[in-house]
């Protein structure tokens, strides 16, 4: 994957704080913290945070990626925006304070969580891109909105798929068994920004039961990607040796769900 797009993702992910924060302060709190998490829009292009409640006002966020806008809406009218094209991360985090100001409220809570320190994420301002490094980065979450939106369909499990603040993976979260202890055993699927797993933009599955360890000499080869077993057990496939996007991760998906969840109900 080119350095460009890696410097356009990190950006995109740090810009999209600015969404989880409001609903940091001002949301519904969920243990799971799913209440901070975002939508990406394929049609529109825009990253959304949920709507809060800002003094009585149901209020939401959306970031555009291709114009490094951040509006704010109120139901379906659009009330302000800031651009931050060429500015600081301090100068949107001060913007983003004098809009809430201005609404008469105050943010008290700052993010518990530290992003990632490549040097991707070392970045003065935000800058522009060429539109195919932004076009190639927004067919790629709308590729996984689709692709795990089918698979919810071929497994008949419901999952919200949604992108996570934290690690910025656009993901899934299904849940194989339950009992009065919560959950015994689930499935988790995501397409991940870099890290230590894989140096490039990935997909990924993996399974978790309470009840003891998937055993991964059983796990058949894929005809996309390979498995992991080490620090972290699960399956995985780089982005950028797709060919054919919608069917190879629809055979990924398939065939590594299939293998963890026959594994997690042997245990």
């Amino acid at each position: 994957m080119r350095p460009e797009y890696m410097r356009f993702e990190a950006q995109v992910h740090k810009a999209a704080q600015i969404l989880s924060l409001t609903a940091i302060n001002f949301g519904d709190a969920e243990e799971d913290d799913i209440h901070t998490t975002l939508g990406y829009n394929d049609g529109e292009g825009l990253l959304k945070g949920l709507p809060v409640d800002i003094n009585g006002r149901k209020l939401w966020l959306a970031l555009n990626v291709d114009e490094w806008k951040l509006s704010h809406w109120e139901g379906n009218e659009e009330l302000s925006c800031i651009d931050f094209n060429g500015k600081s991360w301090e100068e949107l985090h001060a913007a983003w304070r004098d809009w809430l100001s201005s609404l008469g409220a105050e943010a008290s809570k700052e993010l518990n969580y530290n992003l990632p320190e490549s040097d991707a994420y070392k970045f003065s301002v935000f800058e522009e891109f060429d539109q195919k490094v932004i076009s190639e980065w927004k067919e790629n979450r709308a590729t996984a909105n689709r692709v795990f939106r089918d698979l919810v369909e071929w497994c008949g499990i419901d999952s919200p798929i949604r992108i996570w603040p934290h690690h910025f993976d656009t993901g899934g979260y299904f849940v194989i068994d339950a009992d009065d202890k919560g959950v015994r055993a689930s499935i988790g699927v995501g397409l991940a920004v870099a890290d230590s797993v894989v140096s490039e933009p990935y997909y990924y599955l993996y399974g978790w039961t309470r009840d003891g360890e998937i055993d991964f000499s059983k796990a058949p080869k894929l005809k996309r990607g390979e498995w992991r077993t080490k620090e972290w057990k699960g399956a995985v496939l780089s982005v950028s040796t797709l060919t054919n996007q919608s069917e190879e991760l629809n055979n990924f998906c398939h065939q590594s769900f299939t293998f963890l969840k026959e594994q997690i109900q042997s245990t």
